[in-house]
């Protein structure tokens, strides 16, 4: 590419190219934003004019945890009911039905 033609060599072209910090800010903002997503359709019916209204009013940080996570970050207790079946049925699995032992290559 023409814009990595100053640079040496592929390592410092990955080295120049792969800071962690676009990993770590998309590791947090992603599920952020799908949150509160999630809230301004399900609770303001849709209406980011509404969310901007509430932070603006209350502060981004009280909206966040308050209403947004609040309610929501560990989950309705049927979802956990859920994700413990679903577990027990499969480590039921791992011991029933266990299948034949394959190793990689030596």
């Amino acid at each position: 590419f023409f814009f990595m033609a100053n640079l040496k060599s592929t390592v410092e072209a990955e080295k120049k190219h792969s800071a962690p910090w676009g990993r770590v800010i998309l590791l947090f903002l992603c599920p952020l934003m799908v949150q509160m997503i999630a809230y301004v359709n399900t609770e303001l019916d849709g209406s980011f004019y509404d969310l901007f209204k509430e932070i603006f009013q209350d502060g981004f940080v009280t909206v966040v945890r308050d209403r947004v996570w609040g309610p929501y970050f560990f989950g309705s207790p049927i979802a956990w009911k859920i994700l413990g079946v679903y577990v027990a049925i499969e480590l039921l699995f791992m011991k029933v039905l266990p299948g034949k032992i394959i190793k990689g290559p030596e």
